[in-house]
């Protein structure tokens, strides 16, 4: 799995993307990439209450859509 982070840069107010890490997720359940998801924002030490959004680019399984669980 890729993780990015999109979001405004406060200096520039530009929109940026990041990429973070490519990892390997063994249960690809909704619930638990969901939890995969918030661990690796609480580990960058970011808020995710300051999120405004969330996206899923190829990931079904996150919104509920044919979800393996």
């Amino acid at each position: 799995m890729a993780l990015g982070l999109r979001f405004v840069d406060s200096e520039t107010l530009q929109i940026r993307e990041e990429f973070i890490e490519f990892t390997i997720v063994e249960d690809l359940s909704g619930e638990n990439l969901g939890l995969f998801i918030l661990s690796r924002i609480d580990k960058l030490g970011l808020d995710v209450k300051l999120s405004s959004g969330q996206g899923y680019e190829g990931a079904p399984n996150i919104s509920g859509y044919l979800s393996s669980a």
